[in-house]
């Protein structure tokens, strides 16, 4: 039997055309080691839903704003901490559907196209995160025979990116950082990473830019720049979903730097605060050590 496995993450995102997730579908029904996948890889969705680590992905706000659907309890969890994503909702709630969209005037037609469009785009970072953290857990590198390279096992990825819809001052922190903010999410990490040292220089020690800065320069390929950064940021952030993407982040950098014994301490505090990333940093522990 053919496994699925390589398309879990696609499948639970909502990415597979009709056709394949109907075959999909059918061989979860019928192959038990694909379906315990499946629900391990929905279970820390849920998991990174609750804590904040990434957001609702925008299908699911547009299913939860009809009265038929039910949120999930990582998606309740979720909306009650998250104001972004409880706008949303509360603004797809007022948007009318097709059939209603089909006998508006044609300007009106194409304004609710556009803000649907912009519903997207606003939280498409988020479901691609959630596909990586998925991806992560299901094909962790396993250990042959003979000495390994452990950089290999490092797992870099983009980061989500919310984006405030305020108008920022020009020249002032909000502005460079939403502009950093936008190059990191287009993938332009170089010009990211100039935006998010201006947002610096106008606020140090700001936390949350200097996990951005050290996850765009383990994208840049620049491990020791990044882990600066990242123990930086350890050293001031207190929020605990903060220091827990530091933490992982830092693991990885020393981990494709071949700092095997800074990688496994990383982690194991990433394991100790049992949040979002603990059973990847779980999986990653066992596959250091095989």
């Amino acid at each position: 039997m053919n496994h699925v496995t390589h398309e879990i993450a696609d499948y639970l995102e909502n990415r597979l055309p009709p056709e394949r997730r109907r075959e999909v579908t059918m061989h979860l029904d019928e192959c038990g080691e694909c379906s315990s996948a499946v629900a391990f890889a929905t279970r820390l969705r849920e998991e990174a839903l609750a804590q904040g680590l990434i957001h609702i992905r925008p299908d699911r706000i547009v299913a939860l704003s009809t009265p038929a659907e039910t949120a999930t309890d990582g998606e309740r969890r979720h909306l009650a901490a998250c104001e972004s994503c409880r706008n949303e909702l509360e603004w797809a709630k007022t948007q009318p559907d097709e059939k209603t969209v089909a006998s508006e005037d044609s300007t009106d037609r194409k304004e609710t196209r556009r803000k649907r469009s912009s519903l997207k785009l606003w939280l498409s970072g988020a479901a691609a995160a959630a596909a990586a953290v998925i991806a992560l857990v299901l094909f962790l590198p396993r250990g042959s025979d003979g000495p390994r390279d452990v950089a290999v096992l490092a797992r870099i990825e983009p980061l989500p990116v919310r984006i405030s819809r305020s108008v920022a001052e020009p020249g002032s922190f909000e502005a460079a950082r939403v502009r950093g903010l936008e190059h990191y999410r287009d993938g332009d990490y170089d010009v990211a990473a100039a935006a998010f040292g201006d947002a610096l220089t106008l606020k140090p020690g700001d936390a949350e830019i200097l996990v951005y800065l050290g996850s765009t320069e383990l994208l840049r390929g620049d491990d020791e720049r990044a882990a600066r950064y990242l123990e930086a940021g350890l050293a001031v952030a207190e929020a605990a979903p903060l220091r827990e993407e530091l933490l992982w982040q830092l693991a990885n950098a020393r981990l494709r730097a071949g700092n095997v014994a800074g990688a496994k301490q990383a982690l194991s505090k990433v394991v100790e605060l049992g949040r979002a990333h603990a059973s990847e940093a779980r999986q990653l522990l066992d596959s250091i050590e095989r």
